[in-house]
């Protein structure tokens, strides 16, 4: 079923072979309305052949109004705008530390960065967040692309301020701000 088909009823020629008949009946049948209160993905197939008792097709009894569709795309909208889990994690982990690294054991740029720190300022221990060690770990990375505009990893933050990846933070130490943005 195409897009067409979420757009109001969607009409389905088939066949049905009837048992007690001696000849293969053909004939449209129009299904269910498809806009209903469950996952329109999921009823995408519910209306592909009357000979089969979809699980759930029980859920597409009733067309949803426009008022009912406005109030749904309200409520979704309402929704992206408070913080998920992952969003409220992420913020707790940087508002609770002084240095915090979104890294990905993988990056070489992650461990430059976590080797800096610890080789140049050894008692400043930051903070790691290992994304990939994390159930979240792809909300909080497309959590933080979203509020600092990076979607590279590492991400590092001091003092709860976004300073950027790897090659920011180099540069910063060798003009001597990093040392300052610690003493803060």
């Amino acid at each position: 079923m195409d897009e067409v088909g979420l757009r109001g009823h969607a009409i389905a020629s088939v066949s049905v072979m009837l048992s007690s008949a001696p000849r293969l009946l053909t004939h449209s049948i129009r299904s269910k309305p498809l806009y209903t209160s469950s996952c329109a993905n999921v009823l995408r197939t519910s209306s592909i052949s009357p000979r089969i008792n979809h699980p759930f097709r029980r859920y597409s009894s009733r067309t949803m109004s426009a008022q009912e569709i406005t109030e749904v795309r309200t409520t979704m909208s309402l929704a992206s705008r408070y913080p998920t889990n992952s969003a409220l994690g992420a913020q707790n982990e940087i508002g609770s530390h002084k240095i915090t690294i979104f890294t990905r054991s993988w990056c070489p740029y992650c461990r430059a960065v976590t080797s800096l720190f610890s080789s140049e300022f050894p008692e400043e221990a930051p903070h790691i967040v290992e994304l990939e060690s994390r159930s979240d770990g792809d909300a909080i990375q497309s959590y933080l692309a979203q509020k600092t505009g990076q979607t590279s990893v590492p991400n590092v933050f001091i003092n709860g301020k976004q300073i950027g990846g790897n090659d920011k933070t180099q540069a910063l130490f060798r003009s001597g701000e990093l040392s300052q943005l610690l003493s803060a």
